[in-house]
Formats: C-alpha cells, structure tokens, sequence
C-alpha cells in the first residue's frame, strides 16, 4: 500500500498528558464514568469502543481487531500471534448462570481470551466461556477459525447481556475527594503539579449473554483499559 494512502499513526499516547491536578482528575472521572456507563447500557463491547473511538476522533484507528491468547482453542498462525496459557476454568457461579454443572464445564463450554485493539493499542481484555450446543454449525466454526469478534458472530441470536458485577480497578478522585481536592488548589501549584500515573486497567465487568428467547450462552468477564482514555485533545 503507497504510505500516502495509509490512515495516520494512531496518536502519542496522552500519558504523562495528565496531571495530578483538579481539573485533570475530574475530566478523568468523567470520561471513565461516560464509557463505563456505555458499556453498562449496550449489549455489544466492540460496537461501544467503536462508536466512542469515532466520537473522540480515533476514527482512523478502526476497524478493531481482536488477538487470540487462548491457543488450546484458536491455532495461531505463528507463534507470536498467541501467549502460551491453559483454558481458565469457569467460575462455578458462572457455571450457575449459564445453566451448566461446574463439574461438567470442561465438556460442555468453550473458552477464548482475546484482546480487543486498534493498531497495537489494548482496549478490552475478555475471558469468554460459551456455549457450543446453543450456536449455529456456521457460527462455532467462525470462532475457532477467524478473528471475528464474538458480539458479531452471535449476532442473528439477537442476544442481549445482563451484568453480573462491576468492578472498580481505578479512580482518578481519591476517597472524600469532595473535601479534599481543591483544599489546597491554586493556579501556581496547578500549573507545577507533576503527572499523574494512570494504571492501565480501569474497571471490569462481568456479564452473561441471553438469546432472544432468554436462553443463556456465554459468560463474558470484560477488563478495559486506559486507552480509552486516549483522546487528542490538551488540557491547560
């Protein structure tokens, strides 16, 4: 391809772009809380990453793509195309939920772990245990042998998710943030203030899958990362 066709470099990466300011730790705050809540009221992940990377203008790094970490299940064509690893076994209460015997579930479920990128960049780690015997023949063999994200592959399902848990792994306020943050706040300090580390992994969610009719297939336990986070914009 001639390079002056090729889309533009995904952006520098906004980190150190945060400070350990007010200001910087409340536009974190919300942009967390505005795409955990996306996530919360949308059935499909990929879509929801999608739709904000066009919004932020990230466009240009799209379509997603997703690597296979689980190679038991998806042969890689190289050996850099996945990280050598077991099939985690599914939690009993996910088990549970998806109507199968914890005992039984190495027979009964699949397993895939996969990244969700855009040109290098992580922005969703997904463990995935689903149920064969509820897809179609067309749609298991689409995910043991492409890299079709799952949401688009179960589609006909007309599936819908039910969120299990939420968890927090990081939040830019610290606890009685109302109290504290601006109790020692003036412009110099802000404008002296050093950066501020931002872990990679921001919040979990873990969710089961229905079809249409209600029939539970897959338990989804979904990590997203800081790269959400980066939007080209600059702050004062």
């Amino acid at each position: 391809m001639n390079s002056q066709t090729q889309s533009p470099p995904f952006p520098p990466p906004p980190f150190p772009l945060w400070k350990d300011t007010p200001l910087h730790r409340l536009v974190l705050a919300t942009l967390i809380n505005e795409f955990s809540n996306r996530i919360l009221t949308h059935h499909s992940s990929t879509a929801t990453i999608e739709n904000w990377l066009r919004e932020n203008h990230m466009a240009h790094a799209l379509p997603l793509h997703i690597k296979h970490i689980a190679p038991e299940t998806f042969p890689p064509k190289t050996h850099n195309e996945a990280t050598e690893a077991r099939p985690a076994a599914c939690p009993p209460v996910l088990c549970t939920a998806l109507n199968v015997t914890p005992s039984l579930s190495d027979s009964s479920l699949a397993y895939r772990k996969i990244h969700l990128f855009a040109e290098g960049r992580v922005f969703c780690i997904a463990d995935n245990w689903y149920r064969p015997d509820v897809l179609t023949p067309s749609m298991r063999t689409q995910l043991e042998t492409t890299d079709i994200p799952f949401g688009r592959v179960v589609r006909p399902l007309g599936f819908f998710r039910r969120i299990l848990e939420h968890r927090v792994l990081w939040s830019p306020l610290p606890q009685g943030w109302q109290r504290v943050l601006f109790q020692h706040y003036n412009a110099q300090q802000e404008k002296e203030a050093p950066f501020l580390p931002v872990p990679h992994n921001l919040f979990e969610y873990t969710a089961i899958l229905h079809t249409h009719n209600g029939v539970p297939f897959s338990a989804l336990v979904e990590t997203y990362t800081s790269e959400i986070l980066n939007i080209p914009f600059t702050l004062p």
